[in-house]
């Protein structure tokens, strides 16, 4: 071989060997997990919501494109809590009464979530910011609501609870969006620490059904909208 062609070689060996760890790991897999800040939009007159923090967590799975970009999916399980104060009418049919009464619900729904987002991110250093965005796949796996009266009506008083299961309220599966910003720290030749924020908002009506009798949901919608702060750690392959 001419000397050139031998140097060129080695320098081709030298470059390859320096190269970041990251340029020969196309696939990355880890664990995430963190809190879930649910915020729900419920349509309707006299329906006051208040959403509750939760938690959220579940495995990534990222394949490198090049050029800073990235597909990102994986599996996430997500629990949302929040409390409802709305009122039911009471007293219809033969009741010489009626009247409408206030009632509060604790509702807890848990889903799986498949996200295929398109991430970018920058510099060239050990830590490193990004931002991704992309559809997610959301899976109905259970809810329930805990639920006390507030006030006397007729034939009902206040103090009386009743827990029930809410899945036939809601929808099998439906297809959401989510935004993403974060950083990315190495920490070892092949390992990285992740620290995101996630925005999810609803943009799908969660809501298949009437839930309780006596109470119209007619034209009416459930869209979740989520806040999440997940850390978690990835592993290159």
């Amino acid at each position: 071989m001419r000397p050139t062609g031998t140097l060129a070689a080695a320098l081709g060996a030298t470059f390859l060997l320096a190269m970041p760890a990251e340029a020969q790991d196309p696939w990355r897999i880890g664990f995430r997990a963190g809190l879930n800040l649910a915020s729900p939009e419920i349509s309707g007159t006299g329906i006051d919501t208040c959403g509750k923090t939760s938690f959220s967590g579940g495995v990534l799975v990222e394949r490198r494109l090049g050029n800073g970009l990235s597909l990102e999916s994986g599996v996430l399980v997500v629990q949302r809590r929040w409390d409802l104060e709305y009122e039911v009418l009471f007293g219809t049919g033969d009741s010489p009464e009626t009247a409408y009464v206030r009632m509060r619900s604790e509702s807890v729904m848990r889903s799986l979530e498949l996200p295929v987002l398109l991430k970018a991110t920058f510099g060239h250093g050990d830590l490193r910011p990004w931002v991704a965005a992309g559809p997610v796949l959301e899976i109905h796996l259970s809810s329930q609501s805990d639920t006390v009266v507030l006030e006397d009506g007729p034939g009902i008083e206040a103090g009386q609870a009743a827990s029930s299961s809410t899945d036939d309220f809601y929808r099998n599966a439906v297809l959401g969006f989510e935004a993403a910003a974060g950083l990315d720290f190495r920490v070892a030749e092949r390992t990285k620490i992740h620290l995101d924020v996630r925005w999810s908002p609803g943009l799908s009506n969660l809501l298949a059904s009437a839930p309780p009798p006596n109470y119209s949901y007619d034209g009416r919608y459930v869209r979740s909208n989520d806040v999440r702060i997940l850390a978690g750690v990835s592993f290159g392959l």
